[in-house]
């Protein structure tokens, strides 16, 4: 879902897939993983100016087995 006002755009937004490369500072782990996350833009003149993320990045680490201080700092 995208919801826009004026300069200010917010989209809902979801993911799923397989940990299959070393990345996210652990080895592959073939898990598969889904979640919903939400992006936030400023637009100006046609262009992002700024941007936010917000998803689980904690709860995605945890399903893919990272360490616990790992998790914790997500």
């Amino acid at each position: 879902a995208v919801i826009a006002d004026g300069e200010h755009v917010c989209i809902h937004w979801g993911f799923s897939g397989a940990h299959r490369g070393d990345g996210l500072g652990i080895a592959a782990s073939g898990e598969r993983v889904s979640f919903d996350g939400m992006t936030r833009f400023v637009v100006k003149e046609g262009l992002i100016v700024e941007g936010w993320d917000c998803w689980n990045h904690g709860g995605v680490m945890a399903r893919l087995g990272a360490p616990d201080a790992m998790v914790r700092a997500g």
